[in-house]
């Protein structure tokens, strides 16, 4: 929907995205599903991508799916399988009047009932791009 104003400029109404629930860093045991979730409000609805690694690679690099902007990972793998030990993921949505990116976080896989993983997690702030059209 367009609104004219008497000048004859054209504005299209929406907003840009911002998280009402962001991605947080969790550990699972192996052969677990994941559900990694990235809520967002925006107008119009956005398109969430999910990313993953160091570096960061797109979903389909990788054997999950998304399903109403969570990413769901049917099966955790451990031990030799590095890439998801200790991996970054990392949610992005766009709706063309803006990008949202979340901060980075890491998903770690505990072993025999007991976790064995590093003892810290750093957060990085999110950061957000704003389209505006002239």
């Amino acid at each position: 929907v367009f609104l004219t104003l008497a000048s004859g400029v054209y504005i299209v109404p929406g907003r840009p995205p911002s998280f009402l629930v962001t991605p947080q860093a969790t550990y699972t045991s192996p052969a677990s599903p994941l559900r990694l979730n990235c809520t967002v409000d925006s107008d119009p609805a956005p398109n969430i991508t999910w990313f993953r690694g160091d570096p960061l690679l797109p979903l389909t690099a990788f054997n999950g799916s998304v399903v109403n902007g969570a990413l769901i990972i049917p099966s955790v793998t451990a031990g030799v399988d590095s890439s998801t030990n200790g991996v970054q993921y990392q949610c992005r949505a766009n709706n063309g009047f803006g990008t949202l990116i979340s901060k980075p976080i890491k998903v770690y896989t505990s072993y025999f009932g007991g976790f064995q993983g590093p003892l810290t997690i750093t957060y990085f702030v999110e950061s957000t791009t704003v389209n505006r059209s002239e």
